[in-house]
């Protein structure tokens, strides 16, 4: 990877700094409103190094332009939400999604991000993207990532809220095209509207994977009656879905997706589906869930979907949910939420 000495001014409107004992080469940005995002974004295009961008819990509405930032020369570029200030700028982490929220406002798309050359992962986690809007000519409604011919990272979503994002063509929460690996494990896909791919549109070549693991794609509507993807759909990549839970999305005769041969399942709750997958998928289900409430989608004592999902998921499950909870090796639940063991017993 390119390195060369970054100096980056401090200000009241970012802070860019090392930690102690990180890479020197590699610049982490605190973040506390959406000016001092807008300006963390803008110092991480071509800053030579790789890039950390760390926002503190709370609201950042997205007004007057969409956020966009362009990941180049083999520069790594993460961002994550959850993080507060204790005796030093986003120092105390929690793995919570809800915490940290971009706020499209239902006037705008919200992120763009662009790979533009060289090996470098992007990575987005710890966040909530909700009431992005697309016009025509704009990018998706909630989160685009674009990676050109030249680019070679791979693309990591985690612990990720997208809500109430709607579009006037395909994918209205998340929309990735890239030229590696596609992961995107332990999120929400809820209340997204689209004219198809409500929730999401992923494509890679055909030698690169795409890995879903324990998301939760519920409520979200296509309004293309008859078109096969309503919820996901896959562009060339070969899929691995573990641990999903794909229900209450556009019903009749729509689908909440179409597998093919290559199409790999393993213990997903799926309500419509079309096609079949590979024949090495084994375990799928098509049950109610049974969602405690119908806006943070965390299943019920009750759902038949506990302790039913496998923990070699390939791709991997993550060490905690979507709250920051422990996943529980050996007994995974389905979907975005591990249940609290206290809950299991009874007393929820």
């Amino acid at each position: 990877m390119r390195r060369r000495t970054h100096t980056t001014l401090l200000s009241a409107f970012t802070l860019a700094f090392a930690l102690a004992g990180a890479d020197a080469d590699a610049a982490v940005y605190c973040v506390n409103n959406t000016s001092e995002l807008r300006n963390a974004l803008a110092d991480a295009d071509g800053n030579g190094v790789d890039d950390t961008i760390r926002l503190a819990q709370g609201t950042f509405n997205i007004t007057q332009s969409s956020l966009q930032t362009f990941v180049q020369d083999g520069e790594d570029l993460l961002i994550e939400g959850g993080w507060l200030s204790v005796f030093g700028p986003c120092n105390m982490l929690t793995n919570d999604a809800s915490l940290s929220v971009l706020d499209g406002l239902d006037e705008r798309p919200v992120l763009r991000i662009v790979g533009g050359s060289g090996l470098a992962d992007i990575s987005v986690r710890n966040l909530s993207i909700r009431n992005g809007k697309r016009l025509a000519g704009t990018d998706t409604a909630g989160l685009t990532i674009w990676t050109d011919f030249e680019h070679t990272g791979a693309v990591t979503i985690e612990r990720v809220i997208f809500s109430g994002n709607s579009s006037d063509t395909d994918a209205a929460a998340l929309y990735i095209s890239a030229r590696a690996d596609i992961t995107v494990r332990n999120s929400v896909f809820t209340g997204n509207h689209a004219v198809a791919t409500a929730a999401m549109l992923l494509s890679t070549p055909n030698a690169h994977s795409i890995f879903l693991v324990n998301n939760t794609v519920a409520f979200n509507v296509a309004s293309q009656a008859g078109y096969g993807w309503a919820a996901v759909g896959f562009v060339y990549g070969t899929p691995f879905l573990s641990n999903n839970i794909f229900y209450y999305n556009t019903s009749g005769s729509q689908k909440d997706f179409t597998a093919n041969s290559d199409d790999i399942l393993i213990a997903n709750d799926i309500e419509h589906m079309g096609g079949t997958p590979s024949p090495l998928s084994i375990d799928n289900l098509a049950l109610e869930p049974d969602f405690a409430d119908p806006i943070s989608l965390r299943l019920a004592s009750t759902s038949p979907l506990l302790n039913v999902g496998t923990a070699a998921a390939i791709g991997g499950v993550g060490t905690v949910d979507i709250k920051g909870d422990a996943r529980v090796v050996g007994g995974i639940d389905l979907g975005a939420h591990e249940l609290d063991q206290f809950f299991r017993d009874g007393f929820e």
